[in-house]
């Protein structure tokens, strides 16, 4: 299921307009911003995305990108896809529903997959990809 432009942007104008949002000029262009890497379907981290928008506004917050990704998870636009080395990568998922994500903990490649597996077939993907599964995280369903 490939995201769309209005997709990702009803999402992200919803979570901003809660309790709190603004329809601000920065937060417009996070959204744009983020429009394009959910497109792209990779994960990113915050300071990548931060990178991306100094590119046409040097000015930007990095509070305020920060702030703005804190909410989108706290609202479940993005998800936070945690590594066992500490750091995490920030996703714009198709599933919106229950899901797993498989890490790779070397090059944080992350994969989605939107049924669930046991620990045979967690097994035989970590041979298939030439490493092994040392665990994996559950993404709770978005209401």
């Amino acid at each position: 299921m490939e995201i769309t432009k209005q997709d990702v942007e009803k999402r992200i104008t919803h979570a901003f307009a809660g309790p709190g949002g603004r329809q601000t000029e920065p937060r417009r262009m996070i959204a744009r911003g983020l429009v394009r890497l959910g497109r792209a379907g990779s994960a990113f981290s915050a300071e990548e995305l931060l990178t991306r928008l100094r590119r046409s506004n040097p000015r930007i917050g990095r509070a305020t990108v920060y702030r703005s990704i804190e909410r989108l998870v706290r609202r479940k636009v993005l998800d936070r896809i945690e590594f066992a080395d500490g750091t995490h990568s920030l996703r714009l998922c198709e599933n919106e529903h229950h899901h797993h994500h498989l890490a790779c903990t070397k090059c944080h490649r992350v994969v989605e997959l939107d049924f669930c597996l046991d620990p045979a077939r967690i097994e035989a993907i970590g041979r298939q990809q030439s490493g092994s599964i040392a665990g994996h995280s559950i993404m709770a369903p978005r209401p």
